[in-house]
């Protein structure tokens, strides 16, 4: 076996709303979960599980980052 390295994912989340008080960003999470294989939280392998995390906060400019994320 060759150990792979994980990627990043980052972006920016962008809302609209007609509301009057908009949302906090930073009050947000995303939840990553794998295309592929079942629904389980664990979709991404108990090994790799240790050092990802497939939930990421949202900054409050918007901009979030999955860091270690599994081939």
């Amino acid at each position: 076996l060759a150990p792979q390295t994980g990627g990043t994912i980052q972006g920016r989340l962008k809302m609209e709303t007609n509301a009057t008080v908009r949302p906090d960003p930073s009050q947000m999470f995303l939840l990553l979960h794998s295309s592929e294989g079942d629904s389980d939280y664990d979709s991404f392998g108990s090994i790799t599980m240790a050092s990802f995390s497939n939930v990421a906060q949202v900054n409050s400019d918007g901009s979030f980052a999955w860091k270690n994320v599994p081939a």
